[in-house]
């Protein structure tokens, strides 16, 4: 009797490593995609692939890994849910049909789960600036709290025939912008962080009006109300003439309005602490667009 044996050497699967990002948002499916997936006898073998989590700190980061793979194709894909911040490690294994010990290959990959957050630019109130003069207007950028760094920081006007060219500085700290014609434009800065898309952007938007130079001037210093302390620290004391002049405004010497509000009465107390040292002008208008104007000094 005569029989052939065939004697074959079977080679494991094979999976390229697997590429993950620095760190995934908590609040979004991480999408994990694989390659280079064959079984390493030139396509012979039926194959499978399975995902678990084998390691958490703290416990219970990912939820169960999802695998959407069809043999013998060479690319697959991982979904998993992350469930709380931390770090974990997936295992991938690879099986075909072969022979123990030659039908397994596994890989693993470290995932990074963080909760990002947008950045932040505080509120920008809407302002008047004297035509031809050159303005700096303050905010504060903040990176929302997570480990994600400032990238972009940029300022658009809606009108630079009025505003002129918003620029903003290397600080990201003002946007400075020269005016060309009276009139109004809309201001919008744009923040970007490195975080992840969906939470790496956010904007604010405030109006500038553009006037002529004698509708807030030095030379509108008006008799019939006063200010002291002057110079002041934290807070001046207003009287007027008149209770009709109840709304308030702050200019700085290039007519840039800072602050604005109401007196209740004749007389009231509005707080400066927030202003920087330098000379001011407090304007007081009545309904009907009447306006006295007073020179103080913040120490």
């Amino acid at each position: 009797m005569k029989f052939n044996i065939e004697v074959k050497d079977y080679a494991v699967p094979n999976i390229n490593p697997i590429v993950t990002q620095a760190d995934y948002d908590l609040a979004s499916a991480i999408s994990i995609n694989l390659a280079g997936i064959n079984d390493g006898d030139n396509g012979t073998q039926t194959l499978t692939v399975t995902a678990a989590v084998t390691s958490s700190s703290p416990s219970g980061v990912l939820g169960i890994p999802v695998v959407s793979y069809t043999s013998p194709n060479t690319t697959g894909k991982i979904t998993i849910t992350p469930l709380k911040e931390g770090t974990a490690e997936i295992t991938v294994t690879i099986t075909d049909n072969g022979p123990a010990g030659k039908n397994t290959t596994t890989t693993k990959a470290m995932i990074k789960v963080v909760n990002h957050f947008k950045p932040t630019i505080t509120k920008i109130s809407d302002t008047t600036i004297i035509v031809k003069n050159m303005a700096n207007v303050y905010f504060k950028v903040t990176n929302g709290g997570d480990a994600d760094a400032i990238d972009t920081v940029y300022a658009t006007s809606s009108n630079e025939a009025v505003s002129g060219k918003p620029f903003v500085s290397t600080m990201n700290d003002y946007v400075s912008f020269l005016t060309k014609a009276t009139g109004t434009a809309n201001i919008t800065i744009t923040v970007y962080d490195n975080g992840p898309a969906g939470k790496n952007m956010v904007t604010t938007t405030f109006k500038v009006t553009v006037v002529t130079a004698n509708q807030i001037s030095i030379e509108d210093i008006s008799t019939g109300v006063s200010v002291y302390p002057n110079p002041a620290t934290d807070l001046i004391q207003v009287e007027s003439s008149s209770s009709s002049y109840d709304i308030w405004k702050i200019a700085n010497s290039n007519g840039l309005l800072v602050k604005e509000g109401r007196l209740t009465s004749t007389t009231g107390v509005i707080t400066i602490s927030d202003l920087s040292s330098g000379n001011y002008m407090l304007i007081l208008e009545n309904a009907i667009g009447d306006r006295k104007v007073v020179q103080f000094m913040k120490k």
